[in-house]
């Protein structure tokens, strides 16, 4: 039977988390402010396997 082999750039999840950057105005002027998206593996198309 014939192993299939994980994903190497998402280590077999399926995803990965990204960050986005947005820049929002606050007490002290413009603060970068910074937000953890999940994003679908581009490699394995979410399968988590080659």
């Amino acid at each position: 039977m014939k192993k299939n082999k994980k994903c190497k750039k998402c280590q077999g999840k399926g995803f990965i988390f990204g960050k986005n950057y947005i820049i929002k105005e606050g007490s002290f002027g413009y603060e970068p402010h910074e937000y953890g998206i999940k994003i679908t593996c581009p490699t394995c198309f979410g399968k988590g396997v080659k």
